[in-house]
């Protein structure tokens, strides 16, 4: 609840100061229509790879399950449902989790890259996402997280937080806005996790689709695109 009333709060400062204000302190909303684009590439990419762990007899689909985030569903209503909640899973969450998000994305995408950008934007990026991985050690090492506690684990989580970290260094750079950044992160949360629990579970996490090896690899694939725009040559601003 929390959470939502500082989002609420936001949005009300906003509305009274304007974008003005928050330009000034770095907090500008941007380019929402490229933030909107990057959001439904997110959501394909993730239902993408839950169809190959599927087809591919990596994961296991879920099935029609009696609840759906605790919520008693219908048999006759559940796909309804299913498309209902993954709508919620793109939006809602990652609206309602703002405030958890927009602290990582202000002090790595809105502070340290812009620091790091004397040395070009395209390795601020990589050592952004490296620092970031380095960030999400604790973590790992309670087991609390998809990577475990393992050699492999810390080196495939490395790997992820890198790539996925340029991604949204290109949100920030491609929006002019860390806002966009926050919400990324808050849809890729909720999304993967709406995949494992209601889509298609991989049997083995490393070696699968999603945020497994290939996964991985198809990330690469994404980053290597991305990393073609021009936007990556904009000149540095020192303030």
């Amino acid at each position: 609840m929390l959470f939502v009333l500082w989002t609420l709060l936001v949005i009300q400062c906003y509305r009274r100061y304007g974008d003005s204000a928050f330009r000034r302190v770095g907090l500008q909303l941007g380019n929402p229509d490229v933030g909107v684009r990057l959001v439904i590439g997110i959501l394909l990419f993730f239902l993408i790879q839950a169809g190959l762990n599927w087809a591919l007899d990596l994961g296991e689909f879920q099935g029609i399950q009696e609840r759906i985030e605790g919520i008693p569903v219908p048999g006759w209503l559940y796909p309804f449902a299913l498309v209902a909640f993954l709508l919620l899973a793109v939006i809602g969450n990652p609206l309602g989790s703002l405030a958890a998000t927009f602290g990582e994305e202000y002090g790595w995408r809105g502070f340290l890259l812009r620091e790091l950008s004397p040395v070009g934007w395209r390795l601020a990026a990589i050592i952004t996402g490296l620092v970031w991985a380095v960030w999400h050690i604790p973590i790992i090492l309670s087991g609390a997280h998809t990577y475990p506690p393992t050699l492999t684990g810390f080196l495939f989580a490395g790997l992820f937080f890198t790539l996925w970290g340029i991604v949204q260094s290109y949100a920030v750079l491609k929006t002019g806005s860390v806002w966009v950044a926050a919400f990324l992160h808050g849809v890729v949360n909720s999304v993967y996790a709406f995949v494992l629990n209601y889509l298609v579970r991989p049997e083995n996490k490393l070696f699968s689709f999603g945020l497994g090896a290939y996964g991985l690899a198809c990330l690469l694939l994404v980053v290597l695109f991305i990393w073609r725009d021009p936007i990556w040559q904009q000149p540095v601003v020192v303030d």
